[in-house]
């Protein structure tokens, strides 16, 4: 009987325990989440061999707003818009726009912020152009297409102040696209199947609203 009572004294403590460390954690059930996050990377290289120097710049940003419908768990919309482009032998430039929901759960209670997790399935529309430069037979190829695409980030968000997030992390993205190539001056157009990944780090802010704002 006494072994009983201190199993249920256990138990009910460790119940309040945990619902006093819930009602500490920032994400609580009823708020929006809003955010902006990106990823910059810039890269110079000369091949000595060939005496070509080649330069490559690559930028995306995320736009996202979800309802957190349960302690420490988001539901919302993501929006994604990156662009490429490289100089050498080659010019080159892509871009890429993705959209689709997400579902967010942060791991800890904590309310200082969080271990995250973020996934986003979705709609993709790509586009990418390249064209030799001058000097060899200029051969200009553009790749226009749309699919299926995939986002997983996870990372850590830091509670600021009180209702500001200053969120870090890592992005893996993978897009299934079908896309026409045209390639000119010969007019050669087909249909192809590509397969495009990515993974960068991103950071951000990310704002804890009482009422949606997008």
């Amino acid at each position: 009987m006494f072994r009983s009572s201190i199993l249920i004294l256990l138990f009910i403590g460790l119940n309040i325990g945990l619902k006093a460390q819930e009602e500490q954690t920032p994400f609580k059930k009823g708020l929006w989440l809003t955010g902006l996050d990106g990823a910059i990377s810039s890269t110079n290289s000369t091949i000595d061999t060939l005496s070509t120097n080649s330069f490559s710049t690559a930028y995306a940003f995320n736009i996202s707003s979800n309802k957190i419908f349960k302690d420490r768990w988001a539901a919302g919309l993501r929006l994604t818009a990156s662009r490429a482009s490289s100089s050498g032998f080659l010019d080159r430039e892509s871009e890429s726009i993705f959209i689709g929901p997400s579902i967010t759960h942060y791991f800890s209670a904590s309310k200082d912020g969080s271990l995250f997790l973020e996934l986003s399935p979705g709609y993709v529309r790509f586009f990418d152009k390249s064209e030799s430069r001058p000097g060899v037979p200029t051969i200009l190829e553009s790749v226009d297409g749309n699919g299926f695409g995939t986002s997983l980030r996870f990372g850590y968000a830091h509670l600021v102040t009180e209702k500001i997030l200053f969120n870090f992390g890592m992005n893996i993205t993978n897009f299934w696209i079908v896309a026409d190539r045209i390639s000119e001056p010969s007019g050669i157009s087909r249909t192809e199947d590509l397969t495009i990944g990515s993974i960068a780090f991103n950071f951000g802010f990310s704002v804890l609203l009482e009422k949606f704002f997008f």
